[in-house]
Parts: C-alpha cells; sequence; structure tokens
C-alpha cells in the first residue's frame, strides 16, 4: 500500500512535468509554425520574376525558390523561370540538388541567377560520430540513409523500417542507438523527424563512442529549423492489420479420438466413449462444448491503425525551430466486451531550437516526450488459445437452457452477459474468456519518456582559425507501470439432463468464485531509469595551401544511467581524440581512438587506449565510364567492458548488481545452520565466485577493405566491403577447468574468443527516360563465423563448439522412427526413458551402445550466412511504385513449443495428425502420441530442425504526387496520396512455421492509404 501511493504521488509529480512541458512545446509550435494572415494582407508585396542557369547558361527546371522566409515557396519552370511575390527588399532563398544554395535580396536581382555545381559527393553532410563530413572523405564503412528522400515513395514510419532492405547487422546485432550526439532508446521517434540515420560499421568509425561502440553504432539526427525555410507537413495514413495466420488446434471430437489413442499407446484404458465422442462432435454445444477461440465469435478479422503527424518548421538569423507531435492509435483483434474497446495509444511531440545569442556562441535547446497507453481486458487471451482445450467447458450457458426452478434459484444481483448468459466454468477452470473481455476489469500499461538537451557552441575562430568548441548535456527520464483494476466474477458449473422429449436442459447449477467489482485501482509492477550525459567537443578544422586538410576532434564523454533494480549506477566515461587529413580531397587518412575508463574493473585495468586508422585513396575520376572510384580500409582494436548479459542497457532483464566489478568475487546469504542441538541459529554466506583482480576488458579487432564507385555518368554505383571480426577476452566462467565441487565459486575470466568474416555489396542502377525513371537497388551481405576459443570438455571431438559458427545449433541425429520391439532391442539403449515403437530413434555417434546427450552433434547455424534487400522504383511524372523484396539462407531453428511437443496433457494441434501409428508406419512424419512426459521424442535434434530461409514482399507502395503548384494559390506547396501494403507475401520452405505466433499476436499484413500535405 506504502509502495503504490509512493508510486501514485512520483506519478503525479511527474504527469504534472510532462503536462507543462508538453504545453510549452505546443506554444512553441503555434506561435513559431503560425503565419499571421493579417500581416500578409496588409504587407505590401511586389512581384519578382527572373530565371535560373547552370555555369553553362542552360536554363534549370525545378529549382526551389523561397521566400518570405518560406511562408511562399515556388519553382522553375522547364525554361527555367520563375515570379513569386515578396516583401520589398527582402532575401530569396534558391536551392536545386547538385548545386550551392543562394541567397539573394531581391533589390540586387537583375538578370538571370546562375547556379554553380557542387564538387561531385561534396554536396551532402554525413554525420558520424560527433563531427560532420562529406561523403567523399569517409573513409570507413558508414551507410547513409535520410528518410526525407524515402519518404515521397516508402510512407517509412520509424528508422527501423527506414534501415529495412539496407542494413542486416554487421556482428552481434545489438548496435548502439545515438539520437542526436546522446545514446537514447529510440521510443516513439517517427520517420518524419528524422533528417539523417548514420550506420557507423567499424571500430575506426564508432571507437569515439568508447566501450559502447562494440557492434556498431546508428547513429539518428533529428531536423532542425532553418533559415528562410517555413514549412508545416502533415501527413495522415489509416491502416488496417490482417493476420497472417493462426495456430490451427484439433475440435473436441478429434482431440478425444486422438487423446484414446495416446492412452492405448500407454497400455492405458480409453476416456471417451463412441457416444460421448459423437456427442462432442454433432451435439448440442453448450453442454458438449467444441470452443475454437481463434473463430469468429472472438476475434475481428482486421484490426485498425491510424495515424497522424504534424511538423512545424523556420527561423530567420536570429532563431530556428522545429516541431514535430505524431499520434498513432492501435486497435485490437479482440470482438468481445471491453476486449473491443482495447487500444494503444502513442503520442510523440519533439521541439528543437536554435538560438544565436552572439556573433560567436550559439544554443542549441531540444526537448521531447513520448507517451504509451496501452489498455485492455484482465486475462491472457492469447495463452488461453494456446492452451485451453475445446472441451473443457462451454464459456457461456444459455439461461433458456435453465429449468424453471434452476432459474428462480439465481440470486438477482446474478449478472448476465448480453442479457442472456451466464458464465461457465468448473472447480478445476475458472478463468473465462468471457468473464475476463466483460468483468474481470482492466490492466493499463503506461509509458512516459523525457528528454532535454541543452547544447552550446562557440566560435573560437578569434584564437585561430577553424577553432571552435561544443558542449552538449542531456538528461532523459522514463518510467513504465501498469495500472490494474481487478474484479472477480462468477462461473458456474452445469449439471445437465435431456428431458422425456430429448431436449437438454440445465437442472443444476454449481456457483463458483463471486460477482465483485472492487474499483480499486493498484500499481502491481513500475520500472524506471533516469540518464544523464555530458561531453565536450573540440573541433579544429583548417585547410592549407588549397590541397591539405586537417582535421582535429577532442571529446571528453560522461554518462549515467540509474536503474530503480540496480543499487550501482552504470557509468561511461572516455576521452576521444580524431585527427583526419587528406591531400587534395583524394588521399584520407582518419586516426581515432579512445580513452576508455571503466568502473567495472579493479583499479589499475580500468583505463586503456582503443586505437583505430582509417585509409582511402580516389583512384580516378571523371574517367572513361568510371565517374569515380575510391578504396578504403580501416583498422583497429576496440576495449569493451560491455559483457553479453548487459547489452542493452535499457532494458528490464536479469542484470544485476552483480554484473559490476566481477574481479571481487561475489558473496551472498544461502539460508542458515543450527548449533547448540539447534537451539541456535546463524547465517550462512557463501562464496559465489571467487575474485580474479587480473580481468579485464573484452577486445574487439577489425579489418576492413572496400570500394565505392560510380560508373556510366552516375547511373550505377557500387559499394563493396569486406571484413573480419575477432571478439578476444570474452568474460566467463570457466567451468570446464574447474572440478564440479567449484560450480558455484568459479571466478570471471577472459577467455572466450570469436571471429566473424565476410562480405557485403550495395549496387544500385539509376535511369532516366523523358517523363520516366527507373531504380534499381541490391544490398547483400555473406558472412560466417568461428568459435576460435571456448571453454568446454566433452568427451566426444564431435561434441566441441569450437570451430563452429557461433550461434551453433547442437542436437541428436534421427534416424526415422523404432518400428517395432525387435528393433528396440537391437539398438543402442536410449538414456532418455522407456521408449516404444513410434518413438524417434537417434544415431549412435560415439558407438558406446547408448544414446545420450554426448550423441549430439552440430546440426546448422541459427544466424543465416547469406541476407539481401533488393528494391525498385519507376516513376512516371507524379506516378511512382515502389517496391521492397528481402530475403535471408543459410539459417536452422528448432521447433520445440508445446504447439509441436504434445505430449501428457497438452492442446492437440493439427502437427499431430500425421503421428506414427502401425497402419501409417511408413509415411508417419510425427512420432506416436503418449499422455505421459516424452523425454525421448521432445529434444533438441534435426527431426524438429526447420529452414528459416525466406523471400519476403516487404512493402509496396503507389503513389501520386501532384504537380508542385497545382495547389499553390491554397497555400499547398505539396501535396501526394498513397496506397501501400506491407508482409505482403513470404516464400520459403518453412515460412509457414517462420510466421507462426503460438501465444501470442498474429504477425500481420497490413494495408495502408494516406496522404501527405506541405504547406
Amino acid at each position: 500500500m506504502v509502495m503504490d501511493l509512493f508510486i501514485k504521488l512520483n506519478y503525479d509529480k511527474m504527469n504534472r512535468s510532462y503536462i507543462i512541458l508538453l504545453l510549452a512545446m505546443l506554444f512553441l509550435l503555434i506561435n513559431m509554425g503560425k503565419v499571421s494572415s493579417q500581416e500578409i494582407m496588409e504587407e505590401r508585396l511586389v512581384t519578382v520574376s527572373s530565371v535560373i542557369q547552370d555555369d553553362d547558361g542552360i536554363a534549370l527546371p525545378d529549382v526551389k525558390i523561397s521566400g518570405r522566409e518560406g511562408a511562399v515557396v515556388v519553382w522553375t519552370d522547364t525554361n527555367g523561370k520563375f515570379s513569386i511575390s515578396v516583401s520589398p527588399g527582402s532575401d530569396l532563398l534558391i536551392e536545386k540538388k547538385g548545386y550551392f544554395a543562394q541567397t539573394i535580396a531581391t533589390t540586387g536581382l537583375s538578370g538571370a541567377v546562375t547556379l554553380q555545381k557542387t564538387p561531385f559527393l561534396m554536396d551532402d553532410d554525413v554525420n558520424i560520430a560527433f563531427g560532420k563530413i562529406k561523403k567523399k572523405e569517409i573513409s570507413g564503412i558508414i551507410d547513409v540513409i535520410n528518410p526525407e528522400e524515402l519518404l515521397t515513395t516508402n510512407g517509412i514510419h520509424n528508422f527501423s523500417e527506414a534501415l529495412a532492405g539496407r542494413y542486416f547487422g554487421w556482428t552481434l546485432n545489438s548496435p548502439l542507438v545515438v539520437i542526436d550526439g546522446i545514446a537514447r532508446m529510440p521510443y516513439g521517434i517517427s520517420a518524419e523527424e528524422i533528417e539523417q540515420i548514420t550506420v557507423l560499421k567499424d571500430v575506426n568509425s564508432s571507437v569515439l563512442f568508447g566501450t559502447q561502440g562494440r557492434d556498431g553504432v546508428i547513429m539518428i539526427k533529428t531536423k532542425r529549423g532553418e533559415i528562410n525555410k517555413r514549412r508545416i507537413n502533415v501527413a495522415v495514413e489509416q491502416t488496417i492489420a490482417q493476420p497472417v495466420s493462426f495456430p490451427k488446434y484439433l475440435g473436441s471430437a478429434q482431440y478425444m479420438e486422438l487423446y484414446n489413442e495416446a492412452l492405448a499407446n500407454d497400455g492405458l484404458n480409453a476416456l471417451y466413449s463412441a457416444e460421448t465422442i459423437e456427442n462432442y462432435r454433432s451435439g448440442n454445444k453448450y453442454r458438449y462444448p467444441d470452443v475454437d477461440y481463434y473463430s469468429d465469435e472472438y476475434l475481428r478479422s482486421i484490426r485498425p491503425v491510424t495515424r497522424l503527424n504534424a511538423e512545424f518548421s523556420g527561423g530567420n538569423q536570429s532563431i530556428q525551430y522545429y516541431t514535430d507531435l505524431g499520434w498513432t492509435s492501435t486497435g485490437s483483434l479482440y470482438k468481445l466486451g471491453n476486449g473491443k474497446d482495447s487500444r494503444t495509444n502513442e503520442l510523440n511531440v519533439r521541439a528543437n531550437a536554435n538560438i544565436k545569442i552572439n556573433d560567436f556562441i550559439r544554443s542549441t535547446l531540444d526537448a521531447t516526450a513520448n507517451f504509451v497507453f496501452d489498455k485492455s481486458p484482465n486475462g491472457n487471451f492469447w495463452n488461453a488459445c494456446a492452451t485451453y482445450h475445446p472441451n473443457y467447458y462451454s464459456p457461456l450457458l444459455p439461461v433458456s437452457m435453465l429449468d424453471e426452478a434452476t432459474k428462480a434459484s439465481l440470486a438477482l444481483s446474478t449478472k448476465y452477459i448480453d442479457g442472456q448468459y451466464l458464465l461457465g466454468g468448473t472447480t478445476q477452470y475458472k478463468d473465462n474468456v468471457y468473464g475476463n473481455m466483460y468483468r474481470a476489469g482492466y490492466t493499463q500499461n503506461i509509458g512516459r519518456l523525457m528528454a532535454i538537451t541543452q547544447g552550446l557552441d562557440f566560435d573560437l575562430n578569434g584564437i585561430t582559425e577553424g577553432l571552435t568548441f561544443k558542449t552538449l548535456v542531456g538528461i532523459d527520464l522514463f518510467n513504465s507501470f501498469v495500472q490494474q483494476v481487478v474484479n472477480d466474477y462468477a462461473v458456474y458449473q452445469p449439471t445437465w439432463t435431456t428431458t422425456a422429449d430429448g431436449v437438454d436442459q440445465i437442472t443444476k447449477l454449481t456457483t463458483i468464485n463471486k460477482d465483485e467489482a472492487s474499483g480499486v485501482q493498484n500499481i502491481p509492477t513500475a520500472f524506471f531509469y533516469r540518464q544523464f550525459t555530458a561531453q565536450g567537443v573540440l573541433d579544429y578544422s583548417r585547410k592549407f595551401n588549397d590541397v591539405h586538410s586537417l582535421t582535429a576532434t577532442g571529446l571528453a564523454y560522461f554518462t549515467k544511467l540509474r536503474r530503480d533494480f540496480l543499487t550501482i549506477d552504470d557509468r561511461v566515461a572516455h576521452l576521444g581524440l580524431r585527427v583526419a587529413y587528406d591531400y587534395d580531397k583524394k588521399f584520407f587518412v582518419d586516426f581515432s581512438s579512445a580513452y576508455n575508463h571503466s568502473i567495472k574493473l579493479k583499479k589499475g585495468n580500468r583505463d586503456i587506449l582503443s586505437p583505430t586508422i582509417g585509409l582511402g585513396y580516389v583512384v580516378c575520376e571523371n574517367a572513361s565510364n568510371v565517374d569515380f572510384l575510391k578504396l578504403k580500409v580501416s583498422a583497429g582494436i576496440l576495449n569493451t567492458d560491455v559483457t553479453e548479459d548487459l547489452d542493452n542497457r535499457f532494458l528490464l532483464s536479469t542484470t544485476s548488481d552483480a554484473t559490476y566489478r566481477r574481479y571481487e568475487g561475489n558473496l551472498q546469504g544461502s539460508g542458515s545452520y543450527g548449533w547448540n542441538d539447534g537451539s541456535w541459529s546463524n547465517g550462512v554466506v557463501i562464496v559465489t565466485s571467487y575474485p580474479n583482480l587480473d580481468l579485464t576488458y573484452e577486445k574487439v579487432k577489425n579489418l576492413n577493405v572496400g570500394m565505392e564507385g560510380y560508373f556510366f555518368n552516375k547511373s550505377l554505383s557500387v559499394n563493396a566491403n569486406a571484413f573480419y571480426i575477432k571478439n578476444s577476452g570474452i568474460v566467463v566462467q570457466r567451468y570446464a577447468l574447474y572440478s564440479a565441487m567449484l560450480t558455484n565459486n568459479i571466478p570471471y575470466e577472459n577467455y572466450n574468443a570469436n571471429s566473424y568474416t565476410g562480405a557485403e555489396l550495395g549496387i544500385n542502377w539509376f535511369k532516366k527516360m523523358g517523363g520516366f525513371s527507373v531504380n534499381l537497388g541490391a544490398n547483400l551481405i555473406y558472412r560466417t563465423s568461428n568459435i576460435d576459443q571456448r571453454d568446454e570438455i566433452y568427451q566426444n571431438d564431435f561434441q566441441y563448439r569450437k570451430d563452429n559458427p557461433v550461434s551453433s545449433v547442437f542436437g541428436l541425429e534421427n534416424e526415422g522412427f523404432y518400428s517395432s520391439e525387435a528393433d528396440i532391442s537391437s539398438s543402442p539403449i536410449s538414456m532418455f526413458g522407456v521408449v516404444m515403437p513410434g518413438d524417434i530413434k537417434y544415431k549412435d555417434q560415439d558407438n558406446n551402445d547408448l544414446i545420450d546427450e554426448n550423441d549430439a552433434v552440430y546440426l546448422g547455424n541459427y544466424s543465416p550466412s547469406f541476407a539481401y534487400g533488393l528494391n525498385f522504383t519507376l516513376k512516371y511524372k507524379g506516378l511512382s511504385l515502389y517496391t521492397l523484396c528481402d530475403g535471408q539462407n543459410g539459417g536452422v531453428s528448432t521447433l520445440s513449443s508445446d504447439y509441436y511437443w504434445v505430449d501428457e496433457n497438452d492442446k492437440y494441434s493439427e502437427e499431430v495428425l500425421n503421428r506414427w501409428t502401425e497402419a501409417t508406419a511408413q509415411t508417419a512424419t510425427y512420432p506416436r502420441l503418449t499422455t505421459k512426459s516424452s523425454s525421448n521424442n521432445f529434444r533438441a535434434s534435426d527431426f524438429w530442425l526447420y529452414d528459416t530461409s525466406f523471400f519476403r514482399i516487404n512493402r509496396v507502395q503507389l503513389t501520386y504526387e501532384f504537380p508542385k503548384n497545382t495547389f499553390s494559390n491554397w497555400g499547398v506547396k505539396g501535396l501526394s496520396l498513397y496506397l501501400r501494403g506491407s508482409n505482403l507475401l513470404m516464400a520459403g520452405k518453412d515460412v509457414d512455421k517462420l510466421q507462426l505466433r503460438i501465444g501470442s499476436q498474429p504477425s500481420y499484413k497490413l494495408f495502408a492509404a494516406g496522404l501527405r500535405v506541405s504547406f
């Protein structure tokens, strides 16, 4: 009760803070984003006309001209001409991709305006760790994605969708996510608010993030306001989500028949008579229930998703602002009671501001808030679907089937479902899906994230040219909790009789539990974290003699994370240095390093240098059919204390304080012992691990070789990289080294080692033919892994994991089914219990006439060796068709849920239909049925292995974008409409198993319609 009150008080306090922040951001949105129509009407305007051309005097079409700080926008026609109404003496911003932007005063506008081309790959900035460079200057392995370019043809919603088909993970698939310079949870961040996503794949690119950069970094830079670019963008989308598939379980009659068969296999008598089975097949469904929880009685065929997003941005020389407001509302499949109103609502607000304090100091102030409210009825519906047998009980009992005496016995307070049903149940099965949906109360999961970032940029050119200093401070607050109202409800166990005229009737009801609405809110679980981050960056950038460019970046970084389930704060601190040199934009050198500090290690082992280097060389430019060709190589060593159970610093996990300072060893209380004939007792403290004062950092060694090229007048681009990664000194407890007597006392050591090799290839071809344009892209990666060193000891050489893939799948090799008792007698003895004909037969790998765990062999690799993404865009004027396909090959997994491993009293799925019997011995694909535990059949083996390879049509979108000037008289700068389908088709050997969800919500196909409009 005290805890609930404490959480409630903190909830109210934080809620007020969130409301104040939200109101402040909305005030910023309204007052910075609005344009006073009265001012515009009263303002005296002049019309300015001109022509835009390139260096050769050729007219440029589709050049964007912005006036009145972006309030009015026009584009040049095919002859390069434009006309715009602006205030006298105001500035015009003129922009076109591939050309330097110009700001021109209308008073000085006379004749044609000439735009100069930007050097190839030098027009756009690429965000890297704590800085920016041009794409041509990249020497590491970096991918760049600009969501704004994707939104016109592919209505992505978040950063993960932007990466789909383009990024498949580099090593361990747990990259650090950095938002606006700070490692953060990517909760609620929409694609609309992202300016650029940069994926840092090699250690040379990620080392400045210190130990956290072990698995690469995904950097997200959100949008900011720009001078003379006033924008209002609105996106509206309605989606329907259609389940791909549901588990298929047997009906009551079929289940009873097969359960009788299982009893017979075990030498037991049948439980269900033929008459009973027939009644359940075709009799009264309330007396002889045959419940299908996946039917349309319980579930809708679709669930709706509504999404709204609005952006407001602009600015002048003194202040620039950007505000984003997003809302997503997701319905449910539930069809019953309060369940049909179940909904997840997510609200996301962001406000970014740039403020000029004086000529050499600028400030940035960012605030974001994310709120998630997920409300649903109590009870676990999807678990009930997977476990409740169809014949357990009828969830509903019609009042019309009660005899008069039983009706009269019902209390006046008895509650009915839809005015005509009672809730069914038994003393054993009191949980009722209808009861949960209508009467059990609700559970509401609430999550709230608030982040504030303050930065100061100092221009120190007064000290020396090219010198700047930046500071950034971030505070992140997150809390989530479960709020519940738990009500009790009564269920009724009926006693049925059949009248003389053959009518089924309920003559008695046994009441179980009672109807009681508590109305009391409680908070059974809560979680929070708060993070403080501070960094300082000193930059120096200078060019000498027009050919020598030198850039140096020195930084100090600190972050502290407090979570409610830990008593020790997670702290990360390091210094970083990047020195980059290039000669005439042809030869590039990047030396980046971090000096790490870790509180997880003993003093003397806490500080270490992680050095890396990257080299790039432009082989040729503007040669015949070769527009640009650059070779790259990078290498380095990254030292990390982010051990395997700390991969995700933010998750509610089993992470405990014991993962810190492991070098000291651990002690814990463990019961007590008695003495003085049991009159007294003392507590026991045991050693759970002995100290190891030599424990140190794990190491990641990385070597990459790559090339980047553009060919055939830049219509073909190729980006290829080969990589080698060695992870060594992985922290483990070496159980194989010590006696089994010391199982609970083994110290942590740096021992295990893994390596990864592979190559990736990105190809893009673009061709424009009159009004048509075609874009074809492919991203492919092939990778292998190897266990170089592992703490292990086995009886047989083939059991060792060393020299196998890191994600190896080991298990027994099956040889079909035992065909007879004679076959069992002549086969090796199974150590997994008594076997019978129809059980799975395994190969005796070590030829010792025993089948046991020592016969497990390598079966395959859980991680696919090959992954790919294919994208295709066809445009004709304003109409575009976008298609994204992806897939993978070379991976396997094993089936292990009760849907496949059916024994004892499990619910029977369709998987058991082709079980082994004497009649089906030659064609059976499933072992014999049993009502006992089947340890022999249901264990890791190639019998349960399935292929995870697939090809998927991930996304198809048809978009129509109206010509830019179509609605300009109405203040509309752009308008597009689209239809989209997602997760449309998956093909592969075992895709039915890949897509099936058991005990949880299904996977979905998505169909959406939406519009985007700019003002």
